[in-house]
């Protein structure tokens, strides 16, 4: 869909009360409890990101989806759930600044939005705790929970404001990811669940811990780990190591050139960089202007055979499960760019997933059950390579990696099986932390 296009679409100007305005601030509604929603208390329904993502991934035309969702819209605009699904649809199709206006727009009407589960009795309530921003500021968790029998109410939390009426639920979880921009939510979020009454999986003061500065700090001590120390510089100084004035291994405080750079809180390798020397360095700043920038130094990750392998991790309560590998010749790896539809890679990424447990969890397991022990959190993934001595390189670890099962079952037949189990996985976490026993679900649907 061309930008053109979209812009076409038009609809009315919603004009609905927001639904926190009757709440004040200790989450009091009406004198009554800010918890256990009353039913005529209708919480409108999202299309949500997995299923529109799978849609658009899959190459199928959204343009039928875009409509309908204004027309829906169009007919009813005291219903804003459109627009949250329009917002997705934008940011899916690069229209990113058009999709958070859009987003914008339905958050000063309502903050609570409901993702059904597909299963005729759903047997789990899930709160997830959320903010506004693009499709990666959260656990993109509908991937996880799709066809399952889970049913999200999805809050969307401004600092300040008090939380909408929440309904009946088994459980919390915090969706929202380590960013600069996150933290006064997630400070919000300190205050909302310190006294939550049920339990909340991935505890707000925890997530900072995996910011791209403070992860080196918490994991660098455990055995067979290997994370470089990452810095963060302003752009003066960055401009200093260019000119030579400052020398780069006063900032990097274990090694020098060549160092990764990134601009802060950028991602999907956007302005991420191999720089090999100061002089370099002058002309990264001219094509990655930004204030604040991430460094860290570069690490010859490459297997005997020449290539880079980039490995993506779900870690789960503890236990780690495959989600994807890409090889590539190039160190920046990356999943679509990486040729993994060629038979020999699809080859090595089948055997990964299908001797995991024998092979990869039997290296790194241990490693990385005290990286979520010491991180304090229930659900994480992790971006990460083998250095040439056998040790886990850490990349990166986030909670908003997305995690999904989109890739073609024909091209990808391995695929289907480990992902079922890592969703499988999730949902049985999901159940045992709210102290309920998981019912069987109907795979039939």
């Amino acid at each position: 869909m061309r930008e053109s296009e979209v812009s076409e679409l038009e609809w009315k100007k919603p004009d609905v009360p927001n639904a926190s305005d009757t709440t004040d601030a200790r989450g009091v509604r009406n004198g009554s409890s800010i918890m256990g929603a009353p039913d005529s208390y209708r919480i409108p329904s999202v299309i949500g990101l997995a299923r529109l993502a799978v849609k658009r991934f899959s190459g199928d035309d959204v343009m039928p989806v875009y409509r309908q969702l204004a027309r829906r819209l169009n007919e009813d605009d005291t219903n804003v759930a459109p627009l949250m699904d329009i917002a997705i649809i934008d940011q899916l199709l690069g229209s990113a600044e058009r999709g958070l206006a859009v987003q914008a727009a339905a958050l000063k009407a309502q903050r609570i939005f409901r993702l059904e589960s597909v299963q005729r009795n759903p047997g789990l309530r899930l709160v997830g705790f959320a903010m506004a921003g693009p499709v990666n500021a959260n656990i993109p968790i509908e991937f996880l929970i799709e066809d399952t029998d889970v049913t999200l109410y999805t809050i969307y939390v401004v600092p300040g404001a008090p939380l909408p009426v929440v309904p009946e639920h088994d459980l919390a979880i915090v969706l929202v990811a380590e960013s600069e921009l996150a933290r006064p939510v997630l400070c919000e979020l300190e205050r909302i669940v310190a006294d939550w009454p049920y339990p909340v999986l991935n505890a707000p003061w925890q997530v900072p811990l995996l910011g791209r500065d403070s992860l080196h700090r918490l994991i660098k001590s455990i055995p067979g780990i290997e994370i470089p120390a990452t810095v963060r510089v302003d752009a003066d100084t960055l401009a200093a190591i260019a000119r030579g004035d400052v020398e780069i291994t006063s900032v990097l405080p274990d090694g020098g050139f060549p160092i990764i750079a990134r601009p802060l809180d950028s991602h999907a390798g956007h302005g991420l960089e191999c720089v090999n020397t100061a002089v370099e360095t002058d002309a990264y700043l001219t094509r990655n202007p930004a204030a604040e920038y991430f460094l860290s130094r570069y690490v010859d990750y490459r297997s005997p055979d020449g290539q880079f392998r980039k490995y993506r991790i779900a870690v789960i309560d503890g236990v780690p499960y495959p989600s994807h590998l890409a090889i590539s010749d190039d160190w920046m790896v990356h999943f679509l760019s990486a040729r993994m539809e060629e038979e020999h890679n699809r080859s090595e990424e089948a055997r990964f997933m299908e001797m995991f447990r024998d092979e990869f969890a039997r290296r790194h397991g241990p490693a990385l059950a005290q990286v979520a022990d010491r991180s304090g959190l229930e659900y994480f993934g992790v971006d990460c390579g083998e250095t040439q001595d056998g040790k886990l390189l850490i990349f990166e670890a986030d909670t908003s990696l997305i995690i999904h099962n989109m890739d073609c079952p024909t091209v990808f037949p391995y695929k289907g099986p480990a992902m079922r189990a890592l969703f499988a996985a999730f949902r049985s976490m999901l159940f045992r932390k709210a102290g309920l026993a998981p019912p069987e679900l109907n795979t039939a649907l």
